[in-house]
């Protein structure tokens, strides 16, 4: 980005003139989730976004507080660019902050406070800080820090750009919270076509047209021809790693490796992902083959075990051979039924509450063969099944059109607001007016109080 500014401007180390006090990290044995005397509130990022999940932990001098006007910076974002919340200015609550978040220290008296939130909305923090690593993580420490700068205009020209970007971006605020309410739309939809699917409602002309005849009277409760089975009733498989041997043994046959082998070795996070490439691990050929209850052609329904407990994945045909990982359930359904009808219908809503329901444990969850063999299904007949997974289909793909255009549409007022920030900082938003003390005089009155402090 150029680094041309009016002549009254300046660049200066970020640490010069803006600090951050990390935050604290209460034990979670602490934690409630209702208001409660002798106690404040816990922000986390979350608690900036759409579902705030309010946690609240006992009232303490070692904790780090924050009033509602505080500027807050989400120090850690996660592993994917739609779950990256990294560099997030975060404001408008009070109480204590968690470690993934730090507050910003600067002279409010030198610093206009939506001037400074306004810069770390711009490109110089995030696309630095964003380089780094933790581990599955992004995020940032001291030394990350050290060599960014930031433009610095005159404490009146500070004020006039933000008094101009509070209309211009209200604007594109409104188009983004407007935007932010679309993808709830998507999901509902699809819940509503699956919903649709297994009770019959999906395909009740479908059934007019193609069973003339009624065999039986359609049911307030199932169609003509349908029935109610358990999901045991159309398994061919249901089995895991662990079908393959004892730990002891296993630990003995198996190795995993980073480097790329035989067989991927398939794991919750390549399912969650839809990548078995840049985070695939692997197993020789001889695991492979010790594995033999395990393996994956592509195609099977696979229930989370432990953790993930009750998620619902389906294999994808990969051009390579693939074995099950830990803590996952591979089902092979009968010829009797559609795999894909089935899949279906264990991620609708009627499915997804039986499965919820049949999770055990708070915090290391799982689920177990007994509770999946008895999950219920609505089951046609397969023609009718071919017909539900067609349908679904072709709505779902409907559906993905929209949502990438909605992509689409999000990332262009992002462009703008960029654009916007980017004519700013190059000093071309407002008129300089050369009776402003320039921003080194500025910056000499900052150190002066800085130092004072020390």
């Amino acid at each position: 980005m150029s680094k041309e500014i009016p002549a009254s401007w300046a660049w200066v180390p970020m640490l010069d003139i803006i600090d951050y006090e990390g935050g604290s990290q209460p034990p979670k044995k602490d934690f409630i989730y209702e208001p409660r005397k002798g106690y404040v509130r816990l922000l986390q990022i979350r608690d900036f976004g759409d579902n705030p999940f309010p946690t609240y932990v006992p009232d303490s001098n070692r904790l780090k507080k924050v009033k509602a006007d505080d500027l807050l910076l989400a120090r850690y974002g996660g592993s994917s660019a739609n779950n990256d919340s990294l560099g997030r200015v975060c404001a408008g609550l009070e109480g204590a902050y968690n470690v993934a978040l730090a507050k910003l220290v600067f002279s409010r008296e030198f610093l206009e406070r939506d001037y400074v939130k306004y810069l770390f909305m711009g490109p110089w923090f995030k696309d630095k800080v964003g380089l780094n690593s933790r581990s599955c993580q992004t995020g940032f420490n001291r030394g990350d820090v050290v060599d960014i700068e930031f433009p610095v205009a005159p404490l009146n020209e500070q004020r006039r750009i933000v008094a101009k970007l509070e209309k211009l971006l209200s604007k594109a605020d409104t188009s983004q919270k407007r935007l932010a309410k679309v993808p709830s739309l998507f999901k509902h939809f699809r819940q509503s076509v699956l919903a649709a699917a297994c009770s019959g409602r999906l395909t009740a002309d479908w059934r007019g047209k193609n069973q003339p005849i009624p065999q039986q009277a359609e049911s307030d409760e199932l169609p003509r021809n349908w029935k109610q089975v358990t999901l045991g009733e159309v398994l061919e498989v249901l089995t895991d790693y662990h079908a393959n041997g004892s730990y002891e043994s296993l630990k003995e046959h198996v190795t995993i490796l980073s480097e790329k082998d035989y067989a991927i070795y398939v794991r919750a996070t390549n399912l969650e992902s839809k990548s078995f490439e840049g985070n695939a691990k692997y197993v020789s050929k001889a695991a492979y083959e010790f594995l033999s209850k395990s393996k994956v052609f592509g195609g099977e329904i696979i229930i989370g075990k432990i953790g993930n407990a009750g998620k619902i994945y389906l294999m994808p045909n990969l051009r390579a051979p693939c074995t099950l990982g830990m803590n996952l359930f591979l089902l092979r359904i009968k010829e009797t039924a559609e795999t894909k009808y089935i899949y279906y219908h264990l991620i609708s809503p009627s499915s997804g509450e039986e499965i919820h329901q049949n999770v055990k444990g708070a915090t290391n969850q799982s689920i177990d063969k007994k509770s999946i063999r008895g999950i219920s299904i609505n089951l046609p007949p397969v023609i009718e099944q071919q017909e539900i997974v067609y349908r679904v289909e072709k709505l779902f793909t409907l559906v993905d059109h929209i949502e990438a255009r909605y992509g689409e549409a999000n990332a262009q007022v992002n462009k703008l607001i960029q654009s916007i920030l980017a004519k700013t900082f190059r000093g071309e938003l407002v008129p300089q007016d050369p009776n402003d003390e320039p921003a080194e005089v500025l910056l000499g009155r900052i150190r002066e109080q800085r130092s004072k402090k020390k």
